[in-house]
């Protein structure tokens, strides 16, 4: 992600979307239409791919995710 390299972003999508739609459903608490829950779940995406280099290399996502989720 530091390298802004869209093959990460793919992988990163791939692997944890199913992870953070279900932590937008849990906020949204089933208020959220899918074309809002796909909106927010590309802007957490795109937040971590814009601000990937912050991320420490051997950290989990997971936590950083659902903390760009919930903001």
């Amino acid at each position: 992600m530091k390298n802004k390299d869209t093959k990460g972003l793919d992988m990163l999508i791939c692997r944890y979307k199913k992870y953070v739609w279900s932590v937008l459903c849990g906020i949204g608490q089933y208020r959220l239409s899918q074309e809002d829950l796909e909106e927010l779940c590309a802007d957490v995406f795109f937040s971590v791919w814009k601000n990937g280099s912050g991320i420490k290399p051997c950290a989990s996502l997971k936590p950083y995710l659902a903390k760009a989720a919930r903001n």
